[in-house]
């Protein structure tokens, strides 16, 4: 029976293969326009830096302790930060648009990313402690959230090229889990619970990536 830690990084791993597997195709224009400001390569390069978060945390000096808890905690801080700062999700745009990818090469590069985030995951226990930017966090608490940027931008990409991805039951369930935890615990939960069974004065939630 696999531990906690197992299930994370089989989710994690999941959806980063998943990812990889569907975004090779020859038939992607990648200055498509994806999600706002972006295009499949901007896109790509976000999903891109979600890859390298376990390698450079591997790489890194672990910090003493914890002071967030869980995946659901880091994201309720984003949102937090992201309405005293308007400039929060500007800025992140900026960063996924800032990048030297090229048609002609940026599959290979993803594939080389997937491969390295991993080769880091499988040699990282989950209890090891790694700096984010909202705080410390386990790498089992804090990896869920890197899935969860997977899946959404992974059904972006496949939503802009009209591709049907079937995501990883593992990936799916917990990005579907985080995202449920995250809106009770900002006290959301009932207004997603009625956008998911339809009610049409429950359509809009809460925005929670870019």
């Amino acid at each position: 029976m696999k531990n906690m830690w197992d299930e994370v990084r089989t989710g994690f791993q999941d959806a980063a293969q998943g990812v990889a597997r569907f975004i090779d195709n020859d038939a992607w224009e990648w200055w498509t326009p994806a999600v706002g400001d972006w295009n499949l390569l901007d896109l790509t390069n976000h999903m891109m830096r979600a890859l390298s978060a376990p390698a450079r945390h591997a790489s890194e000096a672990p910090p003493t302790g914890a002071t967030i808890s869980s995946a659901a905690g880091y994201y309720a801080i984003y949102l937090a930060e992201r309405a005293e700062d308007p400039e929060l999700d500007l800025r992140v745009t900026r960063r996924a648009a800032d990048h030297e990818l090229v048609a002609s090469t940026v599959v290979a590069a993803f594939d080389r990313a997937v491969a390295a985030a991993i080769a880091a995951v499988d040699a990282m226990e989950g209890e090891r402690l790694a700096t984010t930017p909202f705080g410390a966090m386990r790498m089992r608490d804090y990896l869920p959230t890197r899935t969860l940027e997977l899946v959404v931008h992974g059904l972006d990409f496949a939503h802009a090229v009209d591709y049907r991805w079937d995501v990883p039951e593992t990936a799916l369930a917990q990005a579907t889990a985080l995202v449920a935890d995250l809106a009770r615990i900002i006290g959301k939960g009932e207004m997603l619970l009625m956008a998911a069974t339809g009610r049409s004065w429950a359509n809009a939630v809460f925005p929670v990536l870019v």
